[in-house]
């Protein structure tokens, strides 16, 4: 990716909008939907542990670290779940990370209330939310 293209993400993802993971207490979870796959995330702590469950490689609940996301390249927003980017996930056991497909749909989910990112269609090229 050209420096350009990251410039002209970056700022779509400020307008856009995201989630602040180091906002959010412990015991909040995560519905996030990438262009193959769903996972389900429950913070544990104030740092970056997290119960993942969803995609390829986590069909069952794992502790895995969450350290934030990326456009795919060696930048990362730390702490940072953003419209099309990718969530890196480190899984202790494999001692690697996994880059998720982009970022589509995310709810926040705490005990008192529930919160959907209004993100539009990346398909949709006529501009129109659907109704």
């Amino acid at each position: 990716m050209d420096l350009e293209a990251l410039v002209e993400l970056s700022a779509q993802r400020d307008k856009l909008g995201g989630i602040d993971l180091s906002k959010l207490p412990p015991g909040t979870k995560f519905e996030i939907h990438t262009v193959n796959s769903r996972y389900l995330l429950e913070k544990l702590d104030y740092g970056n542990r997290y119960n993942l469950q969803g995609g390829e490689y986590f069909p069952e609940t794992k502790e895995v670290r969450i350290p934030g996301s990326t456009f795919g390249g060696s930048t990362i927003r730390v702490n940072w779940i953003g419209y099309l980017m990718r969530l890196e996930i480190y899984d202790p056991e494999r001692k690697g990370v996994i880059h998720t497909s982009s970022i589509r749909q995310a709810k926040i989910i705490t005990p008192t209330y529930e919160y959907s990112l209004e993100w539009p269609d990346p398909e949709d090229t006529s501009g129109n939310k659907e109704e």
